[in-house]
């Protein structure tokens, strides 16, 4: 090989990937205020839909768009958001746990939630508030 087959093999490997990459592989940053921190967070896998619980006023929020707009979950009423569970073997369902007995569930990653009630209210110092069947996704386990 002379000289120019290694200087064109150099562009090919080295400085042709700089410029073919598009801009739309570069890192978007954006940023949210909030009054406190959120508590818990929860990604849907393979989704840009994210659920959040804000501790200082137990409210949901929601963003539809990987984190760069955020809303309160209209469903679910104020004071009322006190912790997120995911369901271990379906990744399209979360649940979020009021102190109360009515709680509330997604099932479609977040796209729409619905209440349900139930004759006690949790036992929140367990970590195991829902216990899962991974034979019977359907059948879980409230404590």
């Amino acid at each position: 090989m002379n000289f120019c087959s290694y200087a064109l093999y150099f562009f090919y490997l080295f400085l042709l990937p700089i410029y073919v990459i598009p801009d739309s592989n570069k890192i978007k940053v954006s940023k949210t205020e909030f009054d406190s921190t959120f508590s818990q967070v929860f990604i849907f896998k393979g989704s840009s839909h994210i659920v959040a619980i804000d501790p200082s006023k137990n409210l949901a929020y929601s963003s539809t768009n990987e984190g760069v707009d955020w809303k309160p979950i209209d469903s679910i009423p104020k004071g009322s958001a006190h912790y997120l569970f995911d369901h271990p073997f379906d990744t399209n369902t979360l649940f979020i746990l009021s102190d109360s007995t009515t709680h509330f569930i997604t099932k479609d990653a977040g796209k729409t939630w619905a209440s349900f009630k139930v004759p006690h209210k949790p036992f929140l110092k367990s970590q195991s508030v829902l216990s899962f069947n991974a034979a019977r996704v359907g059948y879980i386990i409230y404590m």
